[in-house]
């Protein structure tokens, strides 16, 4: 099927993903990622800038100087390159900044950039089109677009950190709302409009299908049982067709849901719980770590802990907030 709230998956024979070499094409591996990429900066706004950290020891291996405020951002899969949408001078502006020099290139107008499994593609959102996605070929420069209003609504933009989320095999992108102002303590909230809020039906996300000569978006919805009290999400690079919702909130425990796309529909389950206090930023690619934010504000430490048997072990502070500057957000 194609139609609202069907599955995501297709058939294992073939990758429509463009460039794609027969078979599916393989998505990131388990293992230990090299960096985290976190983004901050000082309390009056004057400096912006962002960390690249080991995961494994919380040194700080690169510090990239950022012009405007950073508005969203992505590491490429193989570290060499960090994607920002900043603001500067009031404008959006993507640019690719080199790890190993810190150089800056022009990309686009536009916001939430993310970056394929296999860093070839980027996606964002183009300026003054922010109902819209685009997929930018980074190997050649061509770029393809696709209007979502028909399914967010005119009034949408897709703006935020991780409103664009990469499927693992690179097949197609997930579009993820912003969560709304919650309207009373059942977890519902106000508007009808498919991502932006939780419907009746559940949260309702669009889904961008990858196809060689076109681009084509269409609705999915998580039943109100995985997705009740959602908040965040993050990319499920170790899975084909998954993704993660994070439940915080009045909900017990706090937890991250793994969410995969069938052909016979959207299978939720609970990866882990979180400590109460936690605001879940990332999933590691691999599943088996989370990153969060930990403490009494305004001054909150960022956390790693290791995923075992749907519980958070493990856990202690990978970077400590020292005051002089704020988190904004972390990434794998």
């Amino acid at each position: 099927g194609g139609g609202p709230g069907s599955g995501l998956a297709r058939s294992a024979g073939s990758d429509r993903r463009p460039g794609a070499r027969g078979g599916l094409a393989p998505f990131w591996a388990a293992g230990e990622p090299r960096l985290v990429a976190i983004a901050g900066g000082s309390g009056r706004q004057q400096s912006h800038w962002i960390k690249l950290v080991s995961p494994a020891t919380g040194k700080v291996v690169k510090t990239l100087s950022v012009p405007g405020v950073v508005n969203a951002y992505a590491l490429s899969p193989d570290g060499a390159r960090v994607f920002v949408s900043e603001y500067n001078g009031g404008q959006a502006v993507i640019s690719g900044i080199s790890v190993s020099t810190g150089k800056a290139t022009f990309i686009a107008d536009g916001y939430a950039p993310a970056i394929s499994p296999d860093g070839r593609y980027l996606a964002y959102s183009p300026a003054g089109r922010l109902t819209s996605i685009a997929i930018r070929d980074l190997r050649t420069g061509s770029t393809r677009s696709v209007d979502l209003s028909k399914a967010v609504g005119a009034s949408f933009m897709l703006i935020g950190l991780r409103a664009l989320l990469w499927l693992g095999d690179g097949t197609a992108l997930v579009v993820a709302p912003s969560p709304a102002v919650q309207a009373g303590g059942n977890g519902t909230f106000n508007g009808p409009r498919c991502a932006s809020q939780l419907t009746p039906r559940g949260l309702c996300l669009v889904v961008v299908d990858i196809e060689p000569h076109k681009l084509s978006a269409r609705r999915v919805y998580i039943p109100r049982r995985w997705s009740a009290y959602w908040t965040s999400n993050c990319a499920d690079l170790s899975s084909r067709h998954s993704i993660y919702i994070f439940r915080t909130g009045p909900i017990r425990p706090r937890a991250a849901v793994r969410i995969t796309f069938t052909e016979h529909g959207v299978v939720g389950r609970r990866a882990t719980t979180m400590p109460q206090q936690a605001l879940p930023l990332s999933m590691a690619p691999g599943g088996d770590r989370l990153l969060y934010l930990a403490g009494r504000p305004p001054h909150r430490d960022l956390w790693i802990g290791t995923v075992r048997d749907g519980r958070l072990v493990g856990k202690h502070v990978l970077v400590p907030d020292g005051g002089k500057f704020a988190f904004y957000s972390a990434n794998w």
